[in-house]
């Protein structure tokens, strides 16, 4: 992602129009190769080495903006050794110490390299660099893979999140024809937490036209705590967008003290770079379905709908479902982490006027720390209860057969 220094914008008319790259320019796909080409041929070479060596590329180009900012996106792809494992500057002044020492008491030899070769004798740590742990010593150890014209495709969707990171509220569009581009969405909603409201809209009194999800994501400019970390989730998020046939997005953002609108939609030809998004599972929602599916009960974790339709034409997406292989009844579970605290008292109220909802929730008490009086509603609300980071197995399931047990009494 690029620094607000590397971003390029033009306004006109109050709006913001990044200043896309055309991907497939014989120039700029010479300049990323060669960039490319340095970045991997220095492999094992110290970090002040690598980047003297591409600021010569980089500052020959006349728009240096322009080069400095593909720089930054592949400079975010390498990798380098990192000396966080010891302690240095204590080994330094230990080092210091002793050779100080040696100079006082000593006879010294008649070269400076003999004495250094005794002052440095048995160490094992310093030997390797006596100021290894600086930045500019690092080693690159590897560079992830990446095409000239990928480099560029990447360019130019992080001009775009840069702009994100100032945004205080995102609308967009999205088509509702296919299930599974729908479940990965806000399975990239789910992932990066965000605030998000979604309302199912009728498109176009036209043949072959398709319904449409409007969402509502809230930006960082409206979270109170931990902006700039839900800024970069934002931003992180928007590439998902990219992949669908359909999309259009709308926000305000703030470029040098001013409030400029955005719109984009898929014509404008950027790409999602996220590769098989859909097999990976984050490590703690991974051990929930092992550990949950471990459990001697009658319930198990499944894929229902992609989305439960509320009032207003409001759409929840559930982070799980469950069936009861005995029963046959099926119940979904949302939960609510930090962030997400505006909406609990929403969804109580939902839950109260629709006491046949088949929706749980479960609330991160991180949402609610300052507020008794919600927790104890939240308590008092069936179906509903508080967690620490993540819940537990064995308290979902003693949720679901609560519920199922109220609804059969009910019946």
């Amino acid at each position: 992602m690029l620094t607000r220094d590397l971003l390029r914008c033009r306004t006109a008319g109050g709006i913001a129009r990044p200043s896309f790259v055309d991907p497939r320019d014989p120039q700029l796909l010479h300049f990323a190769s060669e960039l490319i080409r340095l970045y991997t041929e220095n492999i094992g070479s110290k970090r002040a080495d690598v980047e003297s060596a591409a600021a010569q590329i980089v500052n020959a180009k006349r728009d240096l903006k322009l080069s400095r900012g593909i720089r930054k996106i592949l400079e975010d792809r390498c990798e380098y050794s990192s000396c966080h494992d010891y302690d240095y500057p204590a080994l330094r002044r230990a080092l210091f110490t002793r050779t100080a020492e040696l100079f006082r008491n000593a006879e010294l030899p008649e070269s400076i390299e003999v004495f250094h070769e005794r002052a440095i004798e048995g160490e094992e740590i310093l030997a390797r660099g006596v100021y290894a742990d600086l930045p500019e010593n690092e080693l690159l150890t590897g560079i992830r893979k990446i095409f000239p014209a990928e480099l560029l495709e990447r360019y130019n969707t992080s001009l775009v999140q840069t702009l994100l990171l100032f945004s205080s509220e995102i609308e967009a569009e999205i088509a509702a024809d296919d299930p599974a581009e729908l479940r990965r969405v806000f399975k990239y909603l789910k992932f990066f937490r965000l605030l998000c409201r979604a309302e199912l809209v009728s498109g176009k009194k036209e043949k072959n036209t398709v319904p449409l999800i409007r969402l509502k994501i809230d930006g960082p400019a409206s979270i109170l705590e931990n902006s700039l970390k839900y800024g970069l989730q934002l931003a992180s998020f928007f590439p998902a967008l990219c992949r669908l046939k359909q999309w259009r997005i709308a926000s305000e953002v703030k470029v040098q003290e001013r409030t400029l609108k955005l719109k984009l939609d898929e014509t404008s030809g950027l790409k999602c770079h996220y590769s098989n998004f859909g097999a990976y599972i984050p490590e703690e929602i991974k051990m929930f379905h092992d550990a949950f599916n471990r459990m001697e009960t009658t319930w198990k974790i499944i894929d229902r709908v992609p989305y439960l339709k509320m009032e207003n034409n409001e759409l929840i997406f559930p982070d799980f479902s469950f069936h009861n292989s005995a029963t046959g009844r099926e119940f979904d579970l949302e939960l609510f982490h930090p962030w997400h605290a505006g909406r609990i008292a929403e969804r109580l109220d939902a839950l109260a006027a629709h006491p046949e909802s088949t929706l749980l929730i479960g609330v991160d008490r991180a949402c609610v720390k300052n507020d008794e009086a919600l927790q104890e509603r939240i308590k008092a609300t069936d179906g509903c209860f508080l967690f620490r980071n993540f819940p537990g197995v064995e308290n979902v399931r003693k949720e679901l057969d609560a519920r199922e047990m109220r609804d059969t009494e009910i019946l």
